[in-house]
């Protein structure tokens, strides 16, 4: 208990020691899946002959990207800006958002943080990141079954969540710099020809395509003849991309929420988030056929981290990347609810023979607007020449929430009072303030 309180006091005060914006440098990254491959060709399928026949050596040490963002989000999802040269050029690339699990043979430790993996992965995907093997977890009940609701941490297997954000496509040189909008969990891209080859997710595509003419001139010396190289498949000029969506109706993500669009926005618990940014090489399923099974179409390359996994000098032992400077540490702060408030409470007081009856016509309002409310359940309570427990009423289209004193016999007390002393209503806070109202007893 004692380590974990420690930890949380290590944690609250490296965020507040970074409230200003922070910029993190990506490095190379050791993509453990054996299955990846190195994409050659560009984002129109145009073939890098110079990189595939060797005149040339491509390497992502001599990148530089560098991803920079507020600690304190002010949406429910990440968002920040980069900035990138000596990328591939005319190239599209996968931007994510990764956890960093504590536990198994590829597990962060005391550097993971194993709430905030599983909050991305609800909202996205997962995989499993055993030193073993790589796979990809079908569902969240296959997370769970691994990781999430595994008790015995040495029997748990590492399974990280990730959200695939957004993509860009670099120009000529192999630069580009622009937001990062993480508001979106997608699942992968698409070329638009693809949707002709009885592509199976075709039914998913989005139809919005992505600014991606880029013109084709390369800062790497392009040469489409060097030694006989050929392009194995249809060269795109320009090309259209499509996402297809991860969240999306049909395969719904506990941690979205749907738009008036109809499409699903990422909505991550508020919360301290310490993860990973991972670039990732588009391959556009280059297995998937249509003439584009051949490996230099790449497979699912992860090129870029901003922490990765290394050899401790001493014990030779593999070791996660402990240094927080290192991290993409961010929070998600609970969403600011508007304010419901009581503006009026407006007191009658009849005759009804020889007795009396009150009425209290309570006016709800959006405190910062002034708008009606409807829907409000209004509680208070009648005292003076009347007295009652605790009464409700809810409130109309017009805001309006009437309350009634049965009939009661005029008394020595001349006024008659109604006190509001609460009000609920969905996704609003109330003002807590008491507001009462009162009239004279004929």
């Amino acid at each position: 208990m004692l380590a974990s309180l420690l930890l949380a006091g290590l944690w609250a005060g490296l965020h507040s020691a970074r409230a200003t914006p922070v910029a993190v440098s990506l490095k190379p990254f050791n993509d453990p899946m054996p299955s990846a491959l190195p994409r050659q060709w560009d984002a129109g399928n145009r073939q890098f002959n110079a990189f595939v026949d060797g005149p040339q050596v491509f390497s992502y040490q001599n990148a530089s990207v560098v991803v920079s963002y507020e600690p304190g989000q002010a949406t429910s999802y990440f968002s920040g800006t980069i900035n990138a040269t000596g990328l591939k050029p005319n190239f599209w690339y996968q931007m994510k958002l990764a956890g960093k699990p504590k536990y198994g043979s590829r597990g962060w430790g005391d550097s993971g943080d194993d709430v905030a993996n599983a909050n991305i992965g609800y909202a996205g995907r997962w995989w499993g990141d055993e030193v073993s093997r790589q796979w990809n977890i079908d569902s969240d009940t296959e997370y769970e079954n691994t990781y999430g609701s595994v008790a015995d941490p040495a029997l748990k297997k590492t399974v990280y969540g990730y959200i695939y954000m957004a993509g860009f496509l670099t120009d000529e040189n192999g630069s580009y710099g622009g937001p990062i909008n993480g508001s979106r969990s997608c699942h992968v891209t698409w070329q638009d020809w693809q949707s002709a080859i009885g592509n199976k997710n075709a039914v998913a595509l989005d139809s919005r395509y992505l600014s991606s003419n880029s013109s084709y001139g390369y800062g790497y010396n392009f040469d489409s003849g060097s030694s006989g190289a050929t392009n194995p498949v249809l060269i795109h000029n320009p090309v259209k991309l499509w996402y297809e969506y991860e969240a999306r109706a049909g395969r719904i993500r506990r941690n979205t929420v749907q738009l008036p669009d109809g499409t699903y926005q990422v909505k991550l618990p508020a919360g301290n988030y310490n993860c990973r940014f991972l670039l990732t090489e588009e391959s556009f399923h280059n297995n998937f056929g249509g003439g584009t099974d051949n490996d230099n179409g790449g497979f699912w390359h992860t090129v870029l981290s901003n922490e990765d996994f290394g050899i401790d000098p001493v014990t030779g032992l593999r070791v996660a990347d402990s240094d927080p400077a290192n991290d993409i540490a961010f929070t998600i702060s609970p969403p600011v609810l508007p304010v419901v408030s009581a503006s009026s409470v407006a007191v009658t007081v009849t005759r009804s023979g020889s007795s009396r009856v009150g009425k209290a016509t309570v006016k709800i309002i959006n405190s910062a607007t002034g708008a009606a409310v409807s829907g409000a359940s209004v509680s208070g309570s009648w005292s003076g020449a009347y007295n009652s427990a605790t009464v409700t009423a809810t409130s109309s289209s017009t805001g309006l929430a009437v309350f009634t004193t049965p009939k009661f016999a005029k008394n020595a007390t001349s006024t008659l009072t109604f006190s509001v002393t609460k009000i609920v209503k969905s996704g609003m806070n109330w003002d807590g303030v008491i507001k009462s109202g009162s009239a004279l007893v004929p």
